[in-house]
């Protein structure tokens, strides 16, 4: 077929959804829902559906592009232009706040230290030098550097990548959005995302929790486990109490790996999937880069939602030799084999003065999700990365 150029004359043009015979015209159905109705002749007899067509200045049906094949997708998806609404007041949101967005790189010495994260990495070429770089788990270290700098408000909704995850909650590369406060505390923190989540309620058509609630993770271990939690508990108190509750185990799990199964076995599934949950003060060896408080609390709160952790938000710590000494722990605990260095940029940064902050990190695919009732990640993208 002849494939024509695009004629500003064109009426109208559009995808064939369906196509009927009423009497002497052809009534067309185009995927955008608007109608085309012209005077039916024989040789349209060759149109079907998923074609491409205009209808030129004398009312005539052209033959844009055919469909020669089935398309990659079996069915527009339905959340594509919720999601870019969704994405647009995401931003409205943080700038009517007064946030400043910034852009950081995606090309980084230090992609994080957590070491539970896996990096993409790859190789910076200049002529004959090369330089081992990493995709960014996460925009963190570039923002708390620009803290340092003295702005007290700011954000990113920045893509991450995090290699080994690909589940129905997550993607390899995904959305990301980050958001700190100087001067400010963890409650303000919480009270950004309510207030986020009512203004996307205003814009768009989609749900919102029924409640809000907030626990301590001593309370909920004393509420669902019957255990006295303390903040200098060791590992074999963790494996006890796993025993105590018919958890199975063995001797590679470290005190991390016995939190989360108790986490994950017998207290996430109590959460009600309609309430926002947050989850704070957490014990000392789930610190992170967070603040210890006075009482050997770790200074941070996570936020569940239909089923899904949304938020790991954290009293930043801001004392370089602590940060520097946290990060090479992390380090020390990586199996993947990647020689991770430290961004020593990140640590003169540190040295010239953070300011008080807290910062919190929203997977927004997955708000979009609890908001909007989608059960997989998938859903959410046009070309999502699939198992294989």
């Amino acid at each position: 077929m002849n494939y024509p150029a695009f004629d500003p004359q064109w009426k109208s043009y559009g995808r064939i959804e369906s196509l009927e015979v009423r009497g002497a015209q052809l009534v067309i159905t185009l995927q955008s829902q608007a109608v085309l109705k012209v005077v039916y002749q024989p040789e349209y007899e060759k149109f079907k559906k998923d074609d491409w067509v205009a209808v030129d200045q004398k009312d005539r049906l052209i033959l844009v592009a055919e469909a020669l094949a089935p398309g990659l997708f079996s069915e527009p998806n339905e959340f594509i232009k919720k999601w870019s609404q969704y994405f647009f007041y995401v931003h409205e949101y943080f700038q009517s706040q007064n946030f400043l967005l910034i852009s950081t790189p995606s090309l980084v010495k230090c992609p994080g230290t957590e070491p539970s994260l896996q990096p993409f990495e790859t190789q910076l070429k200049n002529g004959s030098q090369a330089k081992t770089r990493y995709l960014p788990t996460s925009p963190e270290i570039h923002l708390k550097k620009t803290l340092t700098l003295g702005y007290e408000r700011i954000y990113e909704v920045a893509k991450c990548y995090r290699n080994s995850e690909i589940t129905n909650l997550h993607q390899p590369e995904f959305w990301l959005l980050e958001w700190y406060r100087s001067f400010a505390s963890l409650e303000t923190l919480q009270t950004d995302l309510i207030q986020l989540i009512g203004f996307l309620k205003e814009k768009l058509p989609c749900q919102g929790p029924s409640q809000v609630r907030c626990y301590s993770v001593s309370s909920l271990f004393k509420k669902y486990c019957d255990a006295d939690l303390k903040p200098d508990w060791l590992r074999s108190d963790y494996q006890n109490l796993a025993n105590q509750l018919g958890l199975k185990t063995n001797e590679t799990y470290t005190i991390d790996d016995l939190f989360f199964l108790i986490m994950l076995e017998k207290i996430e599934p109590h959460f009600p999937k309609n309430e926002l949950i947050f989850v704070e003060n957490y014990p000392p060896f789930q610190a992170a880069l967070a603040r210890i408080s006075p009482d050997g609390w770790a200074r941070r709160f996570e936020a569940y939602w239909q089923g899904m952790e949304l938020i790991n938000a954290f009293d930043e710590l801001n004392d370089p030799h602590l940060q520097r000494q946290q990060s090479q722990n992390d380090l020390k605990k990586r199996t993947d084999g990647l020689d991770i260095k430290l961004d020593e940029d990140f640590f003169k940064a540190l040295d010239s003065g953070m300011p008080p902050s807290v910062g919190a990190a929203l997977g927004i695919e997955r708000l979009f999700m609890a908001m909007f009732g989608v059960e997989k990640i998938q859903n959410v993208r046009l070309f999502p990365i699939k198992t294989y």
